[in-house]
């Protein structure tokens, strides 16, 4: 009873478990992520710090961690950890970020005092290592994470607009000289006094949003221009604007809102891919505080560098297909990194992927394009042990004469099924017994297949049985004949 409690609790143990089984998590395009985590049934790895050491007994120091990692898309990044709601929920949750990788590491930083979040700078295209461990109680938690950039300088006229190259959260800011921009919006009664210009091609068609959160009381009027054919005041058309804003509370374009009348928020605007345009954004107050930008919507910026794979789990003899599925053309950089992967071009930007052996594999991609360099987009695929079946050795027996041994002993981790069950015993072990009946005069001979599954991955291998004919001895009894003439 006991090794079973063991295995239950085996069983039930996190995949994510130590660092080197980190779980991957891909980013969106705009650099963040949620997901609910658990950490019940994990085990300490021994690694503790001054954030995490005193974990409340019976929990070790450091807790029972699980372990994950994501690729940067940009130098300014946060995690944030919550319980979840309900029971079952983790109590005081911790997170660390290393330094290093899972071979040899040591804490970059780590959220102390206890304030479930952490924030650090990386360059982008780093890896990032963090586990997430509780203090009080084991239980399930809710963890994001927002890779963003750091304060971007706008541009004063439509002219000297900062070119953005992705849909990444950033901290605008100024250089403090007073400008109206050249150009008097539709929307505003009076023209504007220090404008912050950011302009962008659309790489993928769809609608458009943003959040523009105040670093401070000021208010801030905007416009949004198609700027395609240029910034003159012939070329350039208006898109969306508004003028009405709220002292210090966030504006922008968002779902939901019918108009932009007596709102700090327009609706959502369509985007066209190939066309660039232009966001002009007014400080009315001259406070030259700033603010915090989000994109939402589903366009995308040019260009992408998301990419598809035929499959994230495969097996060790298995061929995988990467598909690039981003914006960028023909004419883009494709920088590809397969890692230890060998890689064959099928055309375009597609190849096929094979493993030299098992393990983790970490497939990145970044596009350069018109002066703008994507976004690394990542992707891991994990590549499982192949299995050996051995169905074992041939054997003959004469037919009906009991039950023989097939197969091998079992392997760790393995499970077995044998695909013909007549005649076997035990078709779900390594080895089972056999039997057969033969009513012919010739040699019988059955081939059995066995198949071995290790996770994923399975392989077979067959043996044949042969069952020779029990030999009945008979003969013609001849007719009787007078004992005068006995000759038989």
């Amino acid at each position: 009873m006991l090794f079973f409690f063991r295995l239950l609790s085996s069983v039930a143990q996190p995949a994510n478990d130590n660092c080197s089984s980190a779980q991957f998590i891909p980013l969106t395009s705009t650099g963040d992520t949620c997901l609910t985590i658990d950490n019940t049934n994990a085990t300490a790895d021994g690694y503790f710090n001054t954030c995490d050491q005193g974990a409340t007994f019976p929990l070790p120091p450091g807790g029972n961690e699980i372990w994950y990692t994501y690729i940067a898309s940009g130098d300014s990044n946060f995690i944030s950890v919550s319980p979840s709601i309900g029971v079952g929920s983790m109590v005081d949750p911790s997170i660390t970020v290393i330094t290093g990788n899972c071979g040899s590491f040591s804490t970059l930083t780590c959220d102390y005092p206890l304030l479930g979040t952490v924030s650090f700078n990386v360059p982008v295209g780093t890896q990032v290592w963090f586990y997430v461990t509780a203090l009080t109680s084991d239980g399930t938690a809710n963890v994001c994470i927002n890779s963003q950039h750091t304060i971007i300088l706008a541009g004063t006229t439509c002219a000297t607009a900062v070119t953005l190259c992705d849909k990444l959260k950033l901290t605008a800011r100024d250089p403090s000289t007073t400008s109206s921009g050249g150009i008097m919006p539709g929307c505003f009664n009076t023209p504007p006094q220090h404008t912050l210009w950011y302009k962008f091609t659309v790489g993928t068609s769809g609608t458009l949003k943003f959040v523009a959160t105040p670093n401070g009381p000021q208010g801030y009027q905007w416009a949004l221009w198609d700027i395609t054919n240029g910034c003159s005041s012939s070329a350039i058309a208006p898109v969306s604007c508004n003028s009405i804003y709220n002292g210090g509370q966030p504006f922008g374009i968002a779902d939901n809102v019918t108009s932009c009348q007596n709102n700090s928020f327009c609706p959502t605007v369509p985007v066209t891919a190939g066309n660039t345009y232009a966001l002009m954004i007014n400080d009315s107050s001259l406070s030259h505080q700033g603010f915090d930008l989000q994109w939402g919507g589903t366009f995308e910026m040019a260009p992408t560098s998301n990419f598809t794979v035929s499959k994230n789990y495969i097996c060790g003899y298995d061929i995988d297909t990467i598909t690039y599925a981003g914006n960028g053309s023909s004419t883009a950089l494709y920088n590809w990194n397969f890692g230890a992967a060998n890689a064959s071009h099928i055309a375009g930007q597609k190849y096929l992927l094979s493993f030299p052996s098992t393990g983790t594999y970490l497939i990145k991609l970044q596009v350069a394009e018109n002066g703008c360099i994507s976004p690394v987009s990542s992707k891991q695929i994990v590549v499982n042990p192949i299995p050996i079946a051995n169905a074992g050795t041939p054997i003959s027996f004469c037919s009906a004469s009991g039950n023989y041994l097939i197969g091998l002993p079992p392997l760790q981790g393995y499970t077995y099924h044998w695909l013909d069950s007549i005649n076997i015993v035990s078709p779900d072990s390594s080895q089972t017994l056999v039997s057969g009946s033969n009513n012919s005069i010739a040699n019988q001979v059955v081939t059995y297949t066995m198949v071995a599954t290790l996770g994923l991955c399975r392989d077979s291998s067959t043996v044949d049985v042969t069952i020779k004919p029990r030999q009945s001895p008979f003969f013609q009894s001849p007719s009787a004949q007078c004992f005068s003439i006995n000759n038989f």
